[in-house]
């Protein structure tokens, strides 16, 4: 006998009564491996709805535990997709064996319903315009992973192609997410989020956008960061290269982007998004880290610069790298070297700290009217109100002599021997040692549109934006 599993419903939204599941018996046919399920949808405000089933062993949840039902046979399949009759009992006959090759009173069964009903139930809030923030319409709940695993589910037992399950892991398949881990176990991860956000037409929400929804009377059942609104945003697309790295992953209205030897930052409409090794604290951002404006990555330490001009750091300090001297105030930018940071004041002059045996920390005399700054491995550069570029520290490999052809520059970053500039055509420019094959130099053919640089000043790889607008 096959043991079973109360079927659940996804939750779809609330506009009439939700179908409701059931399933009456299953048996296994003696002396065959054909599996007979009784079961009907009862659904008092729709006389067809759309099902699909699941197999789950061992009365799990987690997406290791599913069990795809494919083969349903003498005609049966008829009786699951868009036109399955509510209110009446009927039969998927399952070939068990082969979709499964396992003892059959391990599986479960679940049936699951929807009645055209948008993919959850969403109760919507307006909070008026206040000051500089704009109306904004949010959820009047969080959405947490549980509520997330109906969907997941449904997606895969309808085998949509833009997600695969492989060895308990929800990947996605093509476009934007292609190979990015979407869901594992019960939970879902930011990249699995966008997808269904994507698919709602939903959006996470940033820190000024909740602030307001938390503070007043507005009738929210709560509010934090799981909560969403109306509208999705295409996320921005990042790309990178170089050792060690060759990917394409994708967030929500990226600011800017930062990276160390084996870590990244992104700034987003979100905070501080941290990802890589974190061996010394440096994708631990901290609580702190809020209304922040830029961001930097050293070898093992991170920098971020907050509204009102203060800067923070975090992770390695061994030269008090991350510990930002009193002199940094009014700080419009910041930079992160190997072991030395960068800070630039809003009169248009820099600060230096950390490690100094190639006066890479120490600021020359020409370093003024600067508009922005980066850091390298052992060498820093800054570009001045005028469009001109001008390097310091070590220079072994012709890093800090920035070419002639350094013109129109909109954007500068450093690397560990090399540099790289931006120009106001959506193009970059790079010189130096690019490492092994001289990767961090050899800008892909055919790359423009260019909104975004970063890279590390220990990095083995390149991370430029393509903004992109919904």
């Amino acid at each position: 006998m096959l043991a079973l599993l109360a079927a659940a419903t996804p939750v779809w939204a609330a506009t009439n009564v939700p179908p409701t599941a059931v399933i009456l018996s299953a048996v296994q046919r003696p002396g065959t491996t054909l599996m007979d399920i009784d079961f009907r949808v009862n659904d008092p405000d729709d006389a067809t709805v759309e099902t699909t089933a699941l197999g789950f062993v061992n009365g799990g949840t987690s997406f290791s535990d599913i069990v795809k039902i494919s083969t349903l046979v003498e005609g049966t399949a008829a009786h699951l997709g868009a036109n399955t009759p509510a209110n009446t009992t009927l039969r998927l006959t399952w070939n068990v064996a082969a979709d499964w090759n396992t003892n059959f009173g391990q599986v479960q069964v679940e049936i699951l319903a929807n009645d055209s009903r948008a993919l959850l139930p969403f109760h919507w809030i307006t909070l008026p315009a206040s000051g500089t923030n704009p109306a904004v319409t949010i959820n009047d709940r969080p959405i947490y992973d549980a509520d997330l695993l109906p969907i997941w589910y449904w997606l895969i037992a309808k085998s949509d192609p833009g997600l695969q399950l492989a060895n308990g892991q929800v990947l996605g398949v093509g476009g934007d997410y292609n190979s990015n881990l979407l869901a594992q176990g019960t939970s879902t991860t930011q990249f699995g989020r966008d997808v269904l956000w994507q698919r709602m037409n939903l959006r996470p929400m940033s820190d000024a956008e909740l602030a307001p929804a938390k503070s007043g009377r507005y009738g929210f059942k709560s509010v934090d960061v799981y909560s969403v609104g109306r509208g999705f945003q295409t996320p921005d697309r990042i790309y990178a290269w170089g050792e060690y790295s060759s990917f394409i992953q994708n967030r929500p209205n990226i600011r800017a982007v930062a990276v160390g030897a084996d870590h990244t930052l992104i700034l987003s409409g979100n905070g501080v998004f941290a990802f890589g090794a974190n061996t010394y604290g440096q994708t631990a951002v901290p609580a702190s880290a809020t209304n922040v404006t830029a961001i930097a990555a050293g070898y093992c330490h991170s920098l971020a610069l907050r509204a009102d001009g203060t800067a923070i750091g975090w992770g390695y300090d061994i030269y008090n790298q991350a510990t930002i001297p009193a002199s940094a105030t009014n700080v419009t930018a910041i930079a992160a070297g190997m072991f030395h940071s960068l800070a630039l004041r809003a009169n248009g002059t820099v600060v230096g700290w950390g490690y100094d045996p190639y006066n890479q920390a120490t600021i020359p005399a020409s370093a003024t009217n600067v508009t922005a700054i980066a850091a390298g491995y052992y060498h820093s550069i800054a570009l001045r109100a005028d469009g001109t570029v001008i390097g310091w520290g070590a220079n072994y490999y012709g890093q800090a002599t920035i070419p002639a052809s350094a013109t129109n520059v909109v954007a500068i970053a450093a690397g560990v021997s090399f540099s790289l500039l931006l120009r106001n055509d959506g193009t970059i420019l790079a010189w130096g040692h690019g490492g092994i094959g001289g990767q961090q130099i050899n800008v892909p053919a055919g790359l423009s549109g260019i909104d975004l640089l970063g890279v590390g000043s220990s990095a083995k790889n390149v991370v430029v934006v393509d903004k992109r607008t919904p």
